[in-house]
């Protein structure tokens, strides 16, 4: 029996997390563990050097130096006794210096590395000669004036001569969380604005970088001048391949999936792509399936793509459209008419409000659509076959319905000092829905979607093309085969020298960059630095002062951008560039001489869960450690790094959509970008780096989280609550992401401000009126002081605690900026960084080593349950967004113990057997359809094929699993029993329905349960705490549902 509700298909599967080249359950893998940790052991053991012991010193002396509240005669005393220390030390350099000369000659290196050497000593030696000297003059001093001043003189030689810090002022004016500045334009009303403004060069498709035909046979039937009405015939542009219409293997599938119909392909599109206002091409053809969303002009690349692939030929159109301001609102899915036209003009969207009776009445707007070549007669393009007519068809246009909810966050607000009062293991989001879970429960008898800002999408499947389309078009513009240049965001990546001032650059369409791994890594400048670091045995092993280097850009294996030379451990500015049409750019930048291997991580708008999966896919069964890797110069801690900035923004933007839905917010967001590093540190011999670079962390930095948030009522309040609950969410990930991924303690402003409270200190909150009274009281560093100053004096307000905080080899704070009208902020730690980080390095073995026994979460959503036709997808119910809002909230709370969520759309029987049938499966969640048979017993029914049929998994199509816990949250899935003992033998706790269950009651049951499962409770006992146990024993009525527990009595901790 089908589900009384349509039911989306999702899988949960935490898999046993690793990264060594053996399983988990490998003798060798473990031996080769062992061995790792043996050898860590051996070397957080080894003494310190000569080179570290100096350099402490001399720091040692600055702080001497530096100190007010010491008198003369104890600083003479204690520098004349670090003078002792640094003659002894003195020693043993040498010495190490005459083994390098000699080092360098016998390996007949070249003569400009053993001149670096010599110029290398020659500074040490003119900067200790005058140290010495100066401590001399200290002690020689006949007075207290004489003394302070040359105690002054050498304090200032060694400030002089220090290496440089590598903290990156704050602009308070250009926050890291903060909405899109844009300029408001009308729209054109006259066809010669458009025209003027395209490209004139009509072959121009011609020189786009990946130009093909989509037809594999001839074009004579395809191009010909004789059809009927046809004004103007197609060209080969318009079956072409272009930067915007990517013919990809994906695209080809799915055009081939629904039968290379035009009218099935637009329906496709129409049917399942959300709706986003932005202007310009961002995504591209392939992105916008693989994310099903997109604006105007992303739908319509899609739209193109697909029919293109098909053999038919399609092009844009652009012009200016009238809507009904009611429509408007249903299509962006809102209830207010000023936030509808605010959305719009927000996205850079060329529009103007008509205005009727003192009220908003219509829109119009700048909006493009398609024409395609199809048999518009006498089939209306219903029919293959060739093309006699150009058709207008558009893609974006959709028309939305809106549940009937409450919105409880009116009434229960977020506690953000009760959040911040201790450390917290889940993030903003998940307790705030927790409190409004708690509230509903209390007070409704309803449940719990009804608080959930939900919409679906009015689907229209007419069979046949219409001949027109859905709005008043007020202007025809210009039609083309090929976006142009400048309507496409772009990124570019700059490297540059602050000494010098050299740099370089590219420029990259945003569409070409989005999914792939972007790492920034450096390779010897020339042949004879490559000579030094073969000699030494890798980039790790080498003196810092004997080589040059230069930085180096990949995007995937391809390498794109080379910097200027370098010394290594020397500043050298990494700069992303972004470029919106029609609207501002703007800029962010990380200092790449703290790191030592960078991962550009991007975010177009969302992240696709297939890219996601594939993160986690490529940084699995890697061999070797960090170091190694780093050491070699191979790709594989690029894999982990971009894997890394992957998940981050997964799970930062799906905690933004809980919280979307459960504060009534349409939100979206810009291209949003970050830094994902492993950092490192150098011993210095007076401000020159002596030492190979020493991993030190690792971090990540986002400065650009650009989103909009609209109250749906247009409730500014409630907008500046969601901005500021979002920006707690996204410093919680900053240090989440690293302890689920590599169990290493790590910070963020978040965790630090919860650890400050735990310890007691006093939390400041810092403004115009008291700044100058409160700074004095801070024992922070004068560069956070000074971010501090420059925050209040532009507006803003900062929360910060009174002192630094140490974290194992971590030292530093962790503060909020926020701009007190809107609640944009920046949520920053020491360094200047606007992220988060590990507490301590991760040594020779680093992450490669330390990420075992990680257990995977993987989230699957698939099609409804429903027998209808194969387009029918996941936009059409309500009940499907409420669906992926539950996945996303269960992720969250597996993640805050240690999984790994996996989410991916499962659409069939094969993609969902791929999740089950591994057995490094911790846990199965399957939340979808099911049935029952006397022949065949329970099934699951994930999807259906190309007929529309039902495509079902029986038990004896589960043949690899072993999962510990399997939940399938679907109709008869535990009826029969056939599923209970099919996931292999550690199998320990099975859950399943009887009977037929109804959706949302499903949905409230599982966020119930696994809510209470993680919280340490028993199988059998969350069940039972749920509805008063209704669901535990068997009803009275046979049709009632319940379910079925196989080891009950065991919690997820016990496994």
């Amino acid at each position: 029996m089908f589900r009384k509700y349509s039911r989306t298909i999702a899988a949960v599967i935490l898999c046993f997390f690793t990264w060594t080249s053996g399983g988990v359950f490998s003798i060798a893998n473990a031996a080769q563990v062992e061995a790792r940790k043996a050898k860590t052991q051996r070397q957080e053991k080894k003494p310190e050097g000569a080179e570290e012991k100096f350099s402490k010193v001399t720091g040692e002396m600055e702080a001497i130096l530096a100190d007010p509240k010491e008198d003369i005669e104890a600083k003479k005393g204690r520098l004349r006794l670090k003078k002792a220390e640094v003659d002894a030390l003195d020693t043993d350099i040498r010495k190490q210096f005459a083994e390098t000369e000699k080092r360098l000659k016998d390996a007949k290196l070249p003569a400009e590395i053993l001149e670096r050497h010599r110029r290398f000593v020659k500074h040490y030696d003119d900067n200790l000669a005058e140290l010495k000297g100066n401590i001399e003059r200290v002690e020689k001093a006949k007075d207290k004036k004489e003394a302070e001043a040359e105690i002054e003189k050498t304090r200032k030689h060694l400030e002089k001569v220090k290496a440089p810090t590598r903290h990156q002022p704050l602009d308070p004016n250009n926050l890291p969380h903060r909405q899109p500045k844009v300029i408001k334009r009308e729209p054109r009303l006259k066809k010669e604005e458009f025209e003027r403004d395209l490209k004139k060069d009509k072959n121009a498709w011609r020189n786009e970088k990946r130009i093909m035909v989509a037809s594999a046979g001839s074009l004579a039937g395809l191009l010909t001048s004789s059809m009927v009405n046809a004004v103007t015939p197609p060209t080969a542009a318009d079956l072409a391949e272009t930067v915007d219409v990517q013919l990809t293997p994906e695209i080809r599938a799915k055009a081939l999936e629904l039968g290379n119909n035009p009218v099935k392909i637009y329906e496709w599109v129409r049917n399942n792509a959300e709706y986003e206002p932005y202007y310009g091409s961002l995504k591209g053809a392939q992105q916008t399936l693989m994310e099903k969303s997109g604006n105007n002009y992303d739908q319509a690349s899609l739209l193109i793509a697909l029919l293109r692939a098909a053999n038919i030929p399609a092009k844009y159109v652009t012009g200016t459209i009238e809507i009904p301001i009611e429509r408007v609102m249903s299509w962006i899915g809102v209830k207010d008419p000023t936030t509808a036209a605010n959305i719009l003009a927000t996205g850079g969207i060329p529009a103007k409000a008509g205005v009727s009776g003192g009220k908003i009445s219509t829109i119009r707007l700048e909006h493009v659509w398609v024409e395609a070549y199809v048999n518009m007669y006498p089939s209306f393009g219903a029919k293959n076959g060739p093309g006699n007519a150009w058709t207008p068809i558009d893609p974006s246009f959709k028309e939305h319905e809106l549940n009937t909810s409450v919105d409880m966050s009116k009434i229960v607000k977020f506690n953000e000092s009760d959040y911040l009062r201790a450390q917290s293991k889940l993030p903003p989001s998940l307790t705030y829905l927790f409190a409004l879970e708690d509230y509903h429960t209390a007070n409704y008898q309803g449940g719990m979607y009804e608080m959930f800002y939900l919409k679906k999408i009015k689907e229209h499947e007419f069979g046949v093309f219409l001949g027109t389309l859905p709005y008043k078009t007020v202007v025809v513009g210009s039609k083309f085969a090929s976006i142009d240049t400048l309507l496409r965001h772009k990124i570019s990546i700059g490297l540059r020298d602050p000494t010098t001032d050299d740099a370089t650059a590219i420029t990259k369409d945003v569409c070409e960059l989005t999914g792939k791994q972007i790492t920034v890594s450096y390779t010897p400048a020339t042949d004879q630095d490559s000579a030094v670091m073969t000699n030494y045995g890798g980039l790790l092993k080498t003196p810092a002062y004997l080589i040059k280097v230069k930085a180096r850009v990949k995007v995937d294996d391809t390498v794109v951008l080379e910097g200027p030379p370098i010394g290594m451990g020397e500043s050298l500015k990494l700069n992303l560039q972004f470029s919106t049409p029609g609207s501002f750019g703007d800029s962010i930048e990380t200092e790449m001489a703290a790191g030592l291997y960078y991962n550009i991580g991007l975010s177009a708008l969302n992240v696709a869960s297939k890219q996601a999966l594939g993160g986690l896919d490529n940084s699995e069964n890697l061999v070797g450690t960090f170091y190694d890797s780093i050491n070699s110069g191979d790709n594989q801690v690029g894999k982990v790094l971009h894997n890394i900035g992957l998940q981050y923004f997964t799970h930062t933007n799906n905690a933004s959509k809980v919280l979307e839905g459960v504060m009534h917010i349409y939100n979206t967001r810009a291209v949003n970008a970050g830094f994902v590093s492993v950092s490192a540190k150098y011993r210095e011999f007076f401000g020159l780096m002596v030492s190979p670079p020493i991993i030190s962390g690792l971090v990540i930095d986002i400065p650009r989280y650009i989103q909009s948030p609209f109250s749906i009522i247009g409730d500014k309040e409630q907008e500046k609550a969601f901005t500021k609950i979002q920006g707690l969410n996204s410093s919680y990930f900053e240090h989440a992401i690293w302890e689920s991924f590599s169990g290493i303690d790590s910070v963020s402003t978040v965790k630090l401000l919860q650890l400050a409270n735990e310890a007691g200190q006093t939390i400041y909150t810092i403004n115009s009126a008291n700044v100058s009274q409160t700074l004095p009281l801070l024992n922070q560093t004068q560069q956070v002081k000074d971010d501090i100053q420059n925050a209040v004096a532009a507006g803003k307000e900062v929360t910060i605690p009174g002192s630094k905080i140490t974290r194992n080899e971590w030292s530093g704070t962790g503060f909020i900026v926020r701009n007190p009208d809107t609640g944009e902020g920046a949520y920053m730690i020491s360094n200047g960084l606007a992220g988060g980080g590990s507490t301590s390095s991760p040594s020779s073995i680093s992450l490669l080593g330390r990420l075992l026994s990680r257990q995977y979460a993987a989230l699957a959503l698939g099609k409804p349950a429903n027998q209808f036709a194969l387009n029918r997808g996941i936009g059409r119910w309500i009940g499907a967004g409420y669906d992926e809002i539950m996945i996303f909230a269960i992720g969250g709370m597996l993640l805050s113990k240690g999984f790994i969520p996996r989410h991916e759309y499962t659409f069939s029987k094969e993609e969902l057997l791929s999740l089950i049938n591994r057995p490094d499966n911790w846990i199965v969640y399957y939340s979808g359809h099911g049935n029952t048979s006397p022949d065949y017993g329970d099934m699951l029914i994930p999807g259906y094929d190309k007929d529309g049929k039902p495509e079902y998994v029986y038990s004896g199509d589960i043949t690899k699993a072993n999962a510990r816990v399997v939940f399938l949250d679907s109709c008869r899935s535990g009826d029969r029993g056939s599923f209970m003992n099919s996931f292999g033998v550690d199998n320990l706790v099975f859950m399943g329905w009887t009977h037929s269950v109804e959706y949302f009651e499903s949905g409230d049951f599982a966020f119930d349960w696994w809510r209470s499962f993680i919280s340490g409770k028993s199988a059998a006992i969350s069940a039972a705490g749920i509805a008063d146990g209704k669901y535990v024993t068997p009803s009275s009525d046979a049709n009632e549902p319940y379910v079925v527990i196989k080891g009950g009595s065991l919690t997820l901790d016990s496994l």
